[in-house]
């Protein structure tokens, strides 16, 4: 009457029966919609929680991976700044999640907004793994570890190996044993 211009509003139709956890669990599993984002799912497991269902239940009804449901956990009790950059696809829920668990609740906000301003000025539509500070490091050496492999084992057939201390031969020893195995599978 005001001028809205609300044509419809969609309904629908549940027995007086069904409790808030089943309605709860249809948004994610009856959504015939656009599917629920990262956060949106965050909320719904967040509700589902307040509403009493433990994390065991969640594992069993919705066949969420543990892993997963951690993150959702996680993500779901996020500061509001960084939710808010979750939300608008500013920042990934997996960057979110790392920030949080490496640094607590309250530090994350300022470093995703100060990342999400690093990433937009390197031409990137939202902040990712990627952009993280170490993200650079860890491609490195990614890149360098089969050098890294060469190198360990030259240094345990070199003359001067028994003269490096006990406790470096076990490092490098158990290094290469570690290796050793999926390389001989």
């Amino acid at each position: 009457d005001e001028g809205a211009g609300i044509t419809e509003i969609p309904v629908i139709f549940k027995p007086k029966t069904i409790s808030p956890q089943e309605l709860e669990f249809d948004l994610i599993d009856s959504n015939n919609g656009r599917n629920l984002t990262t956060y949106e799912t965050a909320i719904v497991v967040k509700r589902l929680m307040n509403l009493g269902i433990t994390e065991e239940e969640l594992l069993a009804k919705k066949r969420f991976s543990p892993p997963q449901l951690q993150l959702l956990i996680t993500l779901a009790s996020a500061p509001p700044r960084l939710a808010e950059l979750v939300a608008s696809g500013q920042a990934s829920a997996k960057v979110a999640v790392e920030l949080i668990r490496k640094h607590g609740p309250v530090a994350p906000q300022r470093m995703a907004l100060e990342m999400v301003e690093r990433a937009k000025n390197a031409g990137h539509k939202q902040l990712t793994v990627r952009n993280l500070p170490q993200a650079a490091f860890k491609k490195a050496l990614k890149k360098a570890a089969p050098r890294l492999h060469e190198a360990t084992s030259a240094v345990t057939s070199d003359p001067g190996y028994s003269g490096l201390a006990k406790e470096t031969r076990a490092l490098l020893e158990s290094v290469l044993g570690e290796l050793k195995r999926p390389e001989a599978a």
